[in-house]
């Protein structure tokens, strides 16, 4: 439950879409928060995340330092063949006026 949660943390706050370019409106982003989740629950959760990390991504766990880049998803990948899923149905999305959050 800890990875999970430290996965959830990671997702919320410390990754950029890869491959997308910059989001122009909220529906944007939920379209691809709803494709995040439909490619977890049919591939599972590693797999989702390795398809949507940044090479710049960063990943937050408890009691530990960030890991940074690719060495965050080779922290990923390690952990592959997970059958955990996660999945959701976005309420409403924010964009930061810098378009960067």
């Amino acid at each position: 439950m800890r990875f999970l949660h430290c996965l959830f943390l990671f997702n919320l706050f410390a990754c950029k879409v890869k491959n997308e370019g910059a989001l122009h409106n909220e529906q944007q982003l939920i379209n691809i928060d709803m494709s995040f989740s439909a490619s977890s629950k049919q591939n599972g959760m590693n797999a989702a995340f390795l398809h949507y990390m940044d090479k710049e991504c960063v990943l937050l766990r408890p009691g530990h330092s960030p890991i940074i880049g690719y060495k965050a998803i080779d922290f990923i990948g390690q952990n592959g063949g997970s059958t955990f899923s996660i999945t959701w149905q976005p309420n409403k999305e924010f964009i930061s006026q810098s378009n960067n959050l």
